[in-house]
């Protein structure tokens, strides 16, 4: 697994580590999201590592760097380039092919992959593929 905890004092520089960052915003108290969504983003990290570094930030710990990503809800991840904000994404996402499309330069998009479990997630997934 190559994904390193990131603190606010090394934030910076972690993103100028590579040409390529993916860094996932989340929080302790997110259990649906250890469950769910951190086995992709450590698929994700072991398919790229060399090309690629993979860090994670607690929210409630590092609270000016949340600040400086649109964050509007939890798990965010964000993909940068050459230590620039590319695309900040809520939710289910499959970090894979975000991760090559970032290195082939192409625009990051996803498909919806919310929880269709509820209501919700049915309104939010149908909101998302009419804009």
């Amino acid at each position: 697994m190559a994904i390193r905890a990131i603190s606010a004092d090394e934030f910076e520089s972690f993103l100028r580590e590579s040409e390529y960052a993916v860094v996932l915003f989340d929080a302790s108290w997110n259990a649906a999201s250890k469950e769910e969504f951190r086995p992709r983003f450590e698929a994700a990290s072991e398919t790229y590592a060399d090309r690629v570094v993979f860090g994670e930030i607690d929210c409630d710990d590092s609270v000016e760097i949340a600040r400086s990503v649109p964050i509007v809800n939890l798990p965010t991840v964000a993909y940068y380039r050459r230590g620039g904000l590319i695309a900040a994404l809520v939710g289910y996402q499959n970090v894979t092919s975000l991760a090559q499309a970032l290195i082939e330069g192409k625009p990051i998009r996803r498909e919806i992959e919310f929880p269709i479990t509820s209501n919700l997630g049915r309104f939010l997934g149908a909101l998302i593929r009419r804009s």
